[in-house]
C-alpha cells in the first residue's frame, strides 16, 4: 500500500500527458528563525503540548517549504522530469535571493532555532544535490554561497564547548556533508568527515551512544534519530567514491544492529533505562533502506524494516532510496 501511495504522489506531480505540472510560486523567504524547546523535563523525554504547539506555529512556514522542495527534487530523481528539477531550483533560488535562514536565530528556551537551521539546511542542500545535473553556472553562483553560508553558521554553533556533542552534532555533519556534495566543496567535505569520525568514536562496543541512553523513555528514539544522519552521510560518501560504512571498524553497523533490535523489541532499552520506550515513527526508519545490503548480524530483521517503505523524512533529505540513487549515479 505504501508503495502505491508513493507512486500516486509522484504521479500527482505530473500531468497525464507526461509534462510536468505547473510550478507554483514559492512562499516568501523566511530570514529569521524563531523556535523554542518543548520538553518539560531535564532528560528531554516528555513533550509539553502547549510548548510544542507554539514551536510548530513558529516553524511551520520553514518546514513546509523544506518538505515541498524535497518532494519536487525526489520527483525529478524518480521520473527524470526536468521541469520538476527546474521548479526545485526556482524555489531554492527565490529563498537564496531573499537571504532565507541567514537572519536572526531567536531561541526561546534552549537552542532550538540553531537546530532548525541545520535540519533545514540538510534537506535543502540534499535537494540541490539531487538536482545537481540540472544546475547551470548561474544557479551555482546563486545557490552555492547561500548553502555554504548556512553550513558555516551551523559549524560555528560547535565553537561553544557547552553544547553537548550528541545527535545534534551528527545532524550538523549531514547538513555540512550535503552542502559539500551539492557545491563540490572539498573543505566542507573534510569538516563533515571529521564530524562523522567523531560520531563513530561515540558508539560503544555494544552499539549504544552514552548521551542518548540518558534520554530515559526516548533513549531508543534518540538512538534511531542519531543513526539517521550518519547513514545518510555514509550514503553521500558514495558520490565522492568513499566507503564510510566501513570506517571506524564498522561502528555504524553496531549502532544499526542495536537500533534494529530495539525497534522490533524494545525490551533491552526498557531494562537499561527503567522506562517504557517511545518507538520511532515510521518516517524515521529510512536509514534501514541505506543499510539493508550491509553485513549486519541481524540483516534479515533490518531488511524487514526496510520493506516497510517507501520512507520520506525531510531532515534526512527526502526519500532515502532516491538519495541512494542520486549518490551512486554521480560521475
Amino acid at each position: 500500500m505504501k508503495r502505491l501511495l508513493a507512486f500516486l504522489f509522484l504521479a500527482s506531480l505530473i500531468t497525464p500527458a507526461g509534462a510536468s505540472a505547473a510550478c507554483p510560486p514559492p512562499p516568501p523567504a523566511v530570514r529569521d528563525i524563531r523556535a523554542n524547546s518543548y520538553y518539560s523535563d531535564a532528560a528531554g523525554s516528555i513533550i509539553d503540548p502547549a510548548l510544542h504547539a507554539q514551536y510548530k506555529r513558529n516553524i511551520d512556514p520553514i518546514t513546509d517549504f523544506h518538505r515541498r522542495v524535497l518532494e519536487r527534487a525526489d520527483a525529478f530523481v524518480a521520473t527524470g522530469d526536468i521541469a520538476q528539477a527546474r521548479c526545485t531550483i526556482d524555489w531554492l533560488s527565490a529563498w537564496a535571493q531573499g537571504g532565507a535562514l541567514l537572519g536572526a536565530l531567536i531561541n526561546e528556551r534552549g537552542s532550538q532555532a540553531n537546530y532548525i537551521q541545520k535540519w533545514t539546511l540538510a534537506g535543502l542542500a540534499m535537494a540541490s544535490f539531487k538536482v545537481r545535473s540540472q544546475l547551470t553556472p548561474a544557479d551555482h553562483a546563486l545557490l552555492d554561497p547561500w548553502l555554504k553560508a548556512q553550513a558555516e553558521r551551523s559549524l560555528v554553533f560547535w565553537d561553544d564547548a557547552r553544547h553537548k556533542r550528541n545527535n545534534h552534532l551528527y545532524w550538523t555533519g549531514l547538513a555540512v556533508a550535503a552542502t559539500a556534495a551539492a557545491t563540490d566543496d572539498a573543505i566542507l567535505w573534510g569538516r563533515a568527515r571529521s564530524i562523522y569520525d567523531e560520531a563513530l568514536a561515540h558508539i560503544a562496543a555494544d552499539g549504544t551512544l552514552e548521551m542518548e541512553m540518558a534520554r530515559a523513555g526516548r533513549a531508543l528514539h534518540y538512538h534511531n534519530y542519531a543513526l539517521m544522519p550518519l547513514a545518510a552521510m555514509a550514503e553521500l560518501a558514495h558520490s565522492r567514491h568513499e566507503d564510510w560504512y566501513a570506517r571506524g571498524d564498522g561502528r555504524l553497523l553496531r549502532l544499526a544492529e542495536k537500533v534494529t533490535d530495539g525497534v522490533l523489541d524494545p525490551a533491552w532499552f526498557v531494562e537499561q533505562t527503567g522506562k517504557r520506550q517511545e518507538l520511532p515513527a515510521e518516517g524515521y526508519l529510512g536509514w534501514s533502506v541505506l543499510l539493508a545490503d550491509q553485513p549486519l548480524r541481524n540483516r534479515d530483521k533490518l531488511q524487514a524494516l526496510a520493506a516497510r517503505g517507501p520512507f520520506f523524512n525531510a531532515q534526512m533529505g527526502g526519500n532515502p532510496a532516491l538519495t541512494r540513487q542520486s549518490a551512486r549515479n554521480q560521475p
